[in-house]
């Protein structure tokens, strides 16, 4: 027999209880990001260590922790503006600030950042809401196809050192990226669909999303004073990917690089230290990794939401006026005296 809250919950509209569960996911996630930043700081040997690594680390090692985001923000847009650009006409620009917006926005509470996308499609680009969905679910399948495919090159071609892996990964990635385009190229010329071609592209640029995450996690282990190898790498992007699906926003992605650190078997600090010592450098390392993230997420998303606001505005009140030039005018009828 379901208890009172129980029975209250399931009392609530559909779309009421999901709004309920999104936000009991993000306090979750909350809490779980508190709780990663209490794990790091109490282990104040590890945290030294790290700080200590982060101080003398290459210049360049640091750059490329704080640019790499950007490069993943750009190939996705690319990726996202592929897709779309078969149900609606979208610039470049304007579909790299919407990635960028939502990038920051999705870290609010019930992540806005997919809802405002998908409703400024439909307002200022004409796209309906059906192909906006359809646009995201192609986008996730090539994803987690992406994905296989680059931990089985990572896998087997381990032996031949990170960089071969990275380049081979970097090479197919454009390879396939490049033939999508031709293969759109030709469909739009001959007037044939390029939804095949589209979805080529999009494998071809998640492809390079993956290994670009592969070469951040590389750069953010080696930060804190740890290398993973190319094969962790991997395997840690896997999961950090995994994570990032699931309807927890914040936090759990950095337990989740912990954890497979942790069972990776790489040890940083001497003894066994409980679980939480053990989880502690890849949280480390992933709290580096989300702080890059909003460092640059937060300016250039603030920028880009007020850019597209604008741009929403301007239409909407351009329909308004066209809406009301062709609105049908009635005769007054004569006063009667």
């Amino acid at each position: 027999m379901p208890t009172a809250d129980e029975a209250s919950l399931q009392a609530l509209p559909p779309a009421r209880r999901f709004s309920v569960a999104r936000l009991a996911a993000y306090a979750l996630g909350l809490g779980l990001l508190i709780a990663a930043v209490i794990a790091v700081s109490g282990r104040t040997d590890a945290l030294r260590q790290a700080v200590e690594s982060a101080r003398n680390s290459s210049p360049w090692l640091v750059l490329a922790v704080i640019v790499l985001p950007l490069a993943n923000i750009a190939v996705i847009s690319t990726s996202f503006w592929v897709l779309t650009s078969r149900f609606g006409r979208v610039a470049l620009p304007e579909m790299i600030a919407l990635i960028v917006s939502s990038w920051l926005l999705n870290h609010l509470p019930l992540r806005p950042g997919l809802v405002g996308r998908v409703g400024y499609h439909k307002l200022v680009n004409n796209i309906p809401v059906r192909s906006s969905v359809r646009v995201v679910i192609e986008q996730l399948l090539c994803g987690i196809a992406a994905l296989g495919l680059m931990l089985l090159v990572a896998v087997l071609c381990a032996p031949l050192g990170a960089p071969v892996v990275i380049t081979l990964l970097l090479v197919a990635g454009a390879a396939v990226t490049a033939s999508g385009f031709a293969l759109r190229h030709l469909a739009l010329t001959a007037s044939r669909s390029p939804a095949s071609a589209c979805i080529t592209t999009a494998f071809g640029l998640r492809l390079l999303d993956m290994t670009l995450w592969i070469i951040r996690y590389l750069c953010l282990f080696a930060l804190v004073g740890h290398d993973v190898g190319i094969s962790g790498a991997a395997a840690i992007t896997a999961a950090s990917q995994a994570a990032m699906l699931s309807p927890i926003p914040l936090g759990l992605r950095e337990w989740v690089v912990g954890a497979v650190h942790a069972w990776l078997g790489a040890e940083w600090i001497s003894g066994s230290g409980g679980a939480i010592a053990t989880f502690t450098p890849g949280i480390a390392a992933d709290l580096a990794n989300r702080a890059a993230e909003l460092l640059v997420a937060v300016p250039l998303g603030i920028l880009a939401t007020l850019w597209l606001m604008r741009i929403a505005r301007a239409t909407r009140a351009a329909r308004i006026a066209q809406a009301g030039a062709f609105a049908p005018t009635h005769p007054v009828p004569p006063s009667s005296v």
